[in-house]
């Protein structure tokens, strides 16, 4: 269900040899990812490999996101809500949008540690309160798309 609880040092460290150099490559490809947001044949003539790229982005993200779960367990709606969230605050633009969603993904994740802690002596699954809040978040984000 996602949990914080049985996280060690050792863990961490461990999964920071990944995360850290996987965070740092999309933090290098930030900028180019806004390229990919245009027509493919665009962005070839801008000079970006796009099927290149794209795989590059998806390794990267798929590392960081196993070596999360194996840590952690399956902590939903983080991933699906936080951007969301960013591009509302910081806008598209992935230079400012990877470092934001990086800092309110952790801050968020924090603040649901804290609450499910608070909230009952037993160890409360976190994936239980973000999906509380991510579920009808999501399903608004939804409906919001359908309307335009």
């Amino acid at each position: 269900m996602g949990s914080l609880a049985s996280a060690s040092y050792k863990d961490t460290v461990v999964a920071a040899c990944v995360i850290v150099p996987c965070m740092a490559i999309l933090f290098t490809l930030r900028w180019k990812m806004n390229l990919l947001s245009l027509n493919e044949d665009e962005a070839k003539s801008l000079g970006i490999k796009v099927e290149q790229m794209r795989l590059v982005i998806i390794i990267v993200s798929t590392l960081m996101t196993a070596v999360s779960v194996s840590l952690c367990g399956i902590i939903g709606w983080i991933g699906l809500v936080i951007p969301h969230v960013g591009r509302f605050v910081v806008g598209n633009d992935h230079r400012s949008l990877i470092p934001a969603c990086i800092l309110m993904g952790g801050t968020y994740l924090l603040v649901i540690d804290g609450i499910a802690r608070t909230i009952s002596a037993a160890e409360l699954p976190i994936s239980i309160l973000t999906s509380i809040i991510g579920a009808p978040f999501f399903a608004f984000m939804l409906r919001k798309a359908m309307l335009k």
